[in-house]
């Protein structure tokens, strides 16, 4: 009797144990949510892709708590990608050097573009794929999420950690949610800044076509 009580104040134990990590769990992923539908509201506010970009980068870096976060969007060619945004000082000094990556290069962003899926980096000193950033010296762990509207692949979304192991499978679900969110924001953004540029073409060659008609009107 002794011996079975003893195995079940054990077991109770262990299950509050358990008890209590999942509600931690529970809880961050609350905290989580609430943030990712926060940052989806922000930046659903304006059409100006760079200011879209601006936000995202630094209200997923504030609210989740994260090290360094960047955007990368595809070149014309869809060969390279180009850094568009990043947070901090290293992200202005990245932006002014115009830093790109290959697609396929040996680089979380490289990998992602390739692939069109999440990549993470638990411990990116033994990382194979990771690109060490001597910019970034505390970066130990990194997860590339892709931004992709229907079958168009925009570029990937980075996001780096001081703590090593800071990603999980769950973290890749929740914020690849957040990525296919941003991606559908920028797509937005950017068919809206096309249209607005093509507008202001049409306006253009408008007068100037009736500049002519009207020189020729006053010549004949």
């Amino acid at each position: 009797i002794g011996q079975l009580s003893e195995a079940f104040n054990s077991m109770i134990l262990e299950i509050r144990a358990s008890t209590g990590v999942l509600e931690e769990k529970v809880a961050e992923r609350t905290t989580q949510l609430a943030a990712i539908n926060e940052i989806a509201a922000t930046v659903s506010s304006t059409l100006d892709i760079e200011e879209v970009m601006a936000r995202t980068v630094n209200l997923i870096r504030d609210r989740l708590g994260f090290y360094h976060v960047s955007i990368f969007l595809l070149d014309e060619e869809g060969a390279m990608a180009v850094l568009r945004e990043a947070t901090g000082e290293a992200g202005r000094q990245l932006k002014e050097r115009g830093h790109r990556l290959g697609v396929g290069s040996q680089s979380i962003i490289g990998y992602v573009t390739a692939n069109r899926k999440p990549r993470i980096a638990l411990d990116v000193g033994t990382d194979i794929v990771h690109f060490k950033n001597p910019l970034l010296p505390n970066t130990r762990s990194e997860m590339g999420l892709p931004l992709i509207v229907g079958d168009s692949l925009l570029g990937a979304l980075d996001v780096q950690s001081t703590e090593s192991k800071a990603f999980d499978a769950d973290d890749v679900t929740v914020l690849q949610s957040m990525a296919n969110q941003i991606a559908i924001v920028i797509n937005n953004a950017r068919l809206f800044k096309e249209t607005q540029d093509r507008l202001a073409e049409i306006s253009l060659l408008r007068r100037h076509y009736l500049t002519e008609a009207w020189e020729t009107y006053t010549r004949s």
